[in-house]
């Protein structure tokens, strides 16, 4: 077996086997080919796919502009009790689609009694819990954080601005969330065409961000929203 390395991270290995014996174990890791190299000779490139931890609690510290850490302490405990009720403790990943194609790994708060009659409210803590997730996936995906909510008359839910700005309550871009506790890919692409519909009637320049969280299958769809210049 011949094992390469780069900076320190495993990007392929080569080995002899036959065909019917062949095997890749992986952990972590994609698989984006596979090659013949001669009759016996296989080759698989791997890349590390190195899934990146968020602590919802983080959504609590008070460094998010728009979260007071009442306020991103509530969201993540309104995301613990909707994964809880869908068998997710602990730890669980999340999977990106849509304009990104990434995965997290996403650290839960321990869900008590008391929090599960604090959020007993379905459609209040699946809204609250998919607008902490969807902030935490802004801030790791993007250049933007959160900086402020926004009114109804709006049709977002949060503005964003980006996070090395000098004026950081400076509105450049807008953030629109929507929640599902249990749905497939219908009931995700309805929603989503449900926010573009409302956006289009809008009457903004900024861009926007649809976030889809859907707690069942933990996943997430990103769709950038651009503004027609018609």
């Amino acid at each position: 077996m011949d094992i390469k390395w780069s900076d320190n991270l495993f990007v392929g290995f080569f080995f002899h086997s036959p065909l019917k014996d062949r095997h890749c174990v992986m952990i972590n890791c994609t698989m984006a080919k596979c090659c013949d190299y001669s009759d016996d000779l296989y080759g698989y490139i791997l890349f590390m796919n190195e899934v990146k931890t968020i602590n919802l609690l983080d959504l609590g510290t008070g460094e998010i502009p728009a979260l007071s850490k009442a306020c991103g302490l509530a969201f993540a405990e309104s995301a613990g009790v909707c994964f809880e009720e869908q068998g997710h403790l602990h730890t669980v990943e999340i999977k990106v689609e849509g304009d990104y194609d990434a995965s997290f790994n996403l650290n839960l708060p321990d869900v008590t009694d008391q929090m599960r009659s604090c959020y007993a409210d379905r459609e209040v803590t699946t809204e609250n819990g998919a607008y902490g997730v969807a902030i935490m996936l802004v801030i790791n995906l993007t250049e933007f954080t959160a900086i402020g909510r926004s009114a109804k008359a709006t049709a977002i839910d949060y503005w964003l601005g980006k996070k090395d700005d000098d004026y950081p309550f400076l509105e450049q871009a807008r953030l629109e969330v929507s929640g599902i506790r249990k749905g497939n890919d219908s009931n995700i692409d309805n929603r989503l065409k449900q926010k573009i519909d409302r956006l289009n009637k809008v009457n903004s320049k900024l861009p926007a961000y649809i976030i889809i969280v859907e707690f069942s299958k933990p996943r997430s769809k990103i769709t950038s929203f651009k503004v027609s210049s018609s």
